[in-house]
């Protein structure tokens, strides 16, 4: 396995009560994109622990050769150790770290969950990749990732730790990953906050409608966001930050 990138370290936060918010990146992504809104939950008292995933923050082709349950087993991981410092764990989880939170959800207890942009199933050109993985990835092995057109600001993209390009033969347990989540929305009976963008490049349009019919909890707020699909890392995202406090404010205060 290569070097852990510079800024994609995983992050470990001691908190001064016994409540743990797990971070759990999306695909291609890494712990960098928690580090403020770590910090800032961090600052209200809480521990925090984002885990760098199996197969990220290295190289691409590092990730080529990992399958989901790698993944996962990196969250679970994560989940255990902070299990041995907090009495309550929180997740929140960005994409395909949403799909890996819903999928911890079927073995351990979580208070509450946070699902950013989180998918039902997987879209777009994902979604063919993802069918003939075997067929073009020995010839493409890789395919240049993009963003959101006009979404999010070059100085973002610039300073951003993630790979740039796809392991075509990576997507292919990527939309394992996915439907496993899926499959566990009715595990989930904890409050839940949906957070997705509006014009959300990265999932089907009807996606919080399905999330929102499967999950099992009769706790479920919506919120739809102006921002890129990684809402806490946009130019907006001291708004979304506040949110996810209040969310998180609120299950202490049921207690």
């Amino acid at each position: 396995m290569n070097s852990i990138l510079p800024g994609a370290e995983p992050i470990f936060l001691k908190g001064k009560h016994k409540i743990g918010i797990l971070c759990l990146h999306g695909f291609t992504g890494s712990p960098w994109d928690f580090r403020e809104l770590g910090n800032f939950l961090n600052r209200k008292g809480f521990w925090v622990s984002a885990p760098l995933l199996a197969g990220h923050g290295t190289s691409p082709s590092d990730l080529a050769n990992t399958k989901w349950e790698d993944w996962y087993n990196s969250a679970e991981e994560a989940y255990s150790s902070l299990q041995k410092h907090c009495n309550k764990i929180i997740i929140i989880g960005v994409s395909l770290g949403a799909s890996l939170g819903f999928i911890l959800v079927k073995k351990y207890p979580v208070a509450g969950f946070v699902s950013i942009g989180g998918a039902y199933k997987i879209y777009g050109k994902l979604k063919w990749l993802s069918y003939l993985a075997k067929i073009f990835w020995p010839l493409f092995p890789f395919y240049k990732k993009g963003y959101q057109q006009g979404r999010l600001s070059s100085e973002i993209i610039s300073h951003r730790v993630g790979y740039s390009k796809i392991p075509v033969r990576a997507v292919r347990e990527l939309r394992l990953a996915i439907k496993k989540g899926a499959n566990s929305l009715d595990k989930i009976k904890c409050p839940v906050l949906l957070i997705q963008a509006r014009s959300d490049h990265a999932v089907a349009r009807g996606n919080i409608s399905k999330l929102t019919s499967h999950i099992a909890s009769e706790n479920v707020k919506i919120i739809q966001a102006d921002a890129y699909h990684v809402v806490i890392i946009d130019t907006n995202r001291e708004k979304w930050f506040g949110e996810i406090y209040d969310f998180i404010s609120e299950l202490d205060q049921l207690d």
